[in-house]
């Protein structure tokens, strides 16, 4: 077992990347029920819930994609450790662009809950897909950095 994996089951610490990685997923989760929720109590055709998922899986799919290809690899990690002193900002940097990040499209979406009339959710889903592609240069490089490959991954907070 790879020594991330020993650090959640095993001790009980979280490295970042396992963190940054969790936030992703489940603000993806959170994403496909909005439309799912929509649907369910008919605010939402069937036609706009199909299409809202696949708008919604292709916002994701980069990020997730990695961080799953991430999570399920059995390697070895080299031990390369950060000091102390340049964890933090990395790890802050990293946590505050994947959550506003996922904010925006799921922030979007909800909206359709505050006011169907004032806020349709297509039209709140195009706005996510839209918004979320201009700021997807802000995570990107967080993404790489954790799940790319680099020694940031077994850092901790």
């Amino acid at each position: 077992m790879t020594r991330m994996l020993d650090d959640v089951a095993g001790t009980g610490r979280w490295t970042a990347a396992w963190r940054l990685g969790l936030v992703w997923l489940v603000a993806f989760a959170v994403a496909l029920a909005v439309p799912t929720i929509l649907y369910l109590i008919d605010w939402i055709s069937p036609q706009s819930a199909t299409t809202s998922w696949k708008v919604l899986a292709g916002a994701y799919a980069p990020y997730v994609g990695v961080i799953l290809a991430f999570l399920y690899r059995q390697r070895n990690e080299s031990g390369g450790e950060f000091e102390p002193a340049v964890v933090p900002p990395v790890v802050r940097t990293a946590l505050a662009t994947s959550v506003g990040w996922n904010a925006i499209v799921i922030g979007l979406l909800l909206l359709t809950f505050v006011d169907p009339a004032k806020w349709p959710f297509d039209r709140q889903l195009t706005m996510a897909s839209e918004l979320s592609s201009y700021v997807s240069w802000a995570v990107a490089p967080a993404m790489g950095f954790f799940f790319g490959g680099a020694p940031a991954r077994s850092a901790r907070i």
